[in-house]
């Protein structure tokens, strides 16, 4: 879907993607990431019901592999 081409362009730009950071504050997970960083591309996914299965889609092939994203 096209909102989840946008989210991961977005995340990927961001880099909130194979990236999970601990800090000593709180620990940062590509969901988080993207939420923050990313929201109206998020909105858009949340409204779209495709979006969401085809990036945890991605995420399962992909993984951390930036590229492949």
């Amino acid at each position: 879907s096209q909102a989840a081409i946008d989210v991961a362009k977005c995340a990927q730009a961001n880099k909130c993607l194979g990236e999970v950071k601990s800090t000593a504050i709180a620990t940062v997970d590509p969901q988080q990431c993207i939420e923050q960083k990313c929201p109206t591309q998020w909105a858009a996914c949340q409204k779209d019901p495709k979006c969401i299965p085809a990036l945890q889609d991605c995420d399962k092939k992909c993984g951390n592999n930036t590229s492949c994203w």
